[in-house]
């Protein structure tokens, strides 16, 4: 296998919204804040790392919030629920009709009439001002890698890395789940930020989409990967189930295969160590 795998680990910052969260709710806590909302409302599963960074965040920040919850109310609320809930998160659950409509401006109208004077932010942080702050996540010594790869959820933070990357760079992106809108869902954010189609076309083009390592599905996994976490965490890099450890496995089967050098590609590590306590593992 050629080269070391070089990782830019965003799992270990800001403890309340570690990994991407951080970059994805920063400029949507300021914009609620700024607008003096009574609240905020946001949505997300029973798993859910973006309701949770949210609801902590929110607890620091003194803002109250309200998280929309995917399916009826379990018996027993999941241990990422339970910690929503004890940082002030007001649960709300909506059966799995409604929660499909999510992203439609009825649903957003519906959001706005039953919370009043809200700031709604949507699913994963998907809005413009994500976007935004996933465009900090570079830095300098980043921009020297001819490669970066991402695990791929909305695509939002590939969108903003795709937006703040050096010229010469080129991504490989790692779908979580199966979705044939993806691309053109972030093309449509690139074109948020440009007004120029044809500069968010020759973005998406710097693009390789890497499909062969889903294993089943989202959040879905197999005695293989579940062995490939636990080999990781020995060495001191801990990984999610539904995101990176999918990408980091990707990339070293690639590197195997003799597909890539690991020493030209810089994996961004986007966190949800918290998800892994739906396989009984508790986060490090």
């Amino acid at each position: 296998m050629s080269g070391e795998l070089n990782i830019k680990r965003l799992d270990t910052l800001y403890p309340e919204a570690p990994g991407n969260k951080y970059f994805k709710l920063k400029y949507n806590l300021l914009k609620a804040q700024s607008k003096g909302v009574d609240r905020i409302v946001t949505v997300g599963g029973p798993w859910s790392n973006h309701l949770h960074a949210t609801a902590l965040s929110c607890q620091k920040e003194g803002i109250p919030c309200v998280g929309l919850v995917h399916g009826n109310k379990p018996p027993t609320l999941s241990p990422t629920l339970k910690d929503c809930q004890e940082a002030g998160m007001e649960l709300q659950f909506l059966d799995r009709t409604w929660y499909a409509e999510r992203t439609s401006e009825a649903f957003k109208a519906w959001v706005n009439d039953t919370f009043s004077f809200c700031y709604f932010i949507p699913e994963g942080g998907r809005n413009y001002l994500g976007l935004n702050g996933c465009m900090e996540i570079l830095k300098g010594d980043d921009k020297t890698f001819s490669r970066i790869a991402v695990s791929v959820g909305t695509g939002t933070t590939l969108a903003g890395l795709l937006l703040s990357a050096a010229p010469q760079q080129t991504f490989l992106a790692f779908p979580a789940l199966k979705d044939d809108t993806l691309e053109e869902r972030i093309k449509e954010q690139l074109y948020w930020a440009t007004t120029d189609m044809e500069l968010a076309e020759d973005l998406m083009n710097k693009v390789t989409w890497v499909n062969d390592y889903t294993f089943g599905g989202f959040a879905k996994s197999t005695p293989e990967l579940i062995d490939f976490i636990r080999s990781k965490e020995k060495e001191g890099i801990p990984l999610d189930l539904v995101y990176t450890a999918k990408m980091i496995f990707g990339l070293e089967d690639l590197a195997r295969k003799g597909d890539i050098n690991l020493a030209d590609v810089l994996a961004v590590h986007t966190g949800g160590l918290q998800g892994n306590r739906s396989i009984g593992w508790t986060p490090h």
